[in-house]
């Protein structure tokens, strides 16, 4: 290659190096928002407890009660403050797993768990939590109450914030 072929050739090449930078500055950009960072809502309930970032306790599950347990630690959802994930305890094993939230909407698809097993009551009722995270289409906060709504606005759960 000449010199003069390679002078003539430059304007070409600067011309796709930056189109190449664009294109990696714009996907780089978009792959940062694509968890709820667009909502500028955080969830927040009247007494200032956000959805993202607390821990909360299961205490009713497809409206019954839950099963009385001598485990030192009850079936607890958390949702990431950050990322667009959760995680908690079902209640014999540990699960986590993608989360949508935008506004009032709330998507917990299935994600992963441990496999541990128990007495049978615990395992049904596991069942039954792991069976209502997919069903979860949004969600309302009650002052410390978490209440988790089917597609049709009916409550499949309801979670008591943890103290601090």
């Amino acid at each position: 290659m000449s010199l003069t072929s390679l002078s003539s050739s430059a304007p070409l090449l600067c011309l796709t190096l930056l189109a190449l930078a664009m294109v990696f500055a714009g996907c780089h950009a978009s792959h940062g928002s694509s968890h709820d960072a667009s909502n500028p809502s955080d969830g927040r309930s009247n007494a200032g407890i956000a959805l993202r970032g607390t821990t909360w306790d299961l205490t009713e599950l497809m409206g019954e009660a839950l099963v009385q347990s001598d485990r030192p630690r009850g079936p607890y959802l958390r949702i990431d403050p950050v990322e667009p994930r959760y995680n908690g305890n079902a209640t014999l094993n540990s699960i986590f797993g993608p989360a949508e939230v935008d506004g009032d909407s709330l998507r917990l698809k299935s994600g992963g768990m441990t496999k541990m097993a128990g007495p049978t009551e615990l395992m049904q009722q596991e069942g039954k939590f792991v069976a209502m995270l997919d069903l979860v289409r949004s969600y309302r906060i009650d002052a410390s109450s978490l209440i988790l709504l089917d597609a049709k606005g009916n409550a499949v759960a309801r979670l008591l914030a943890q103290k601090p």
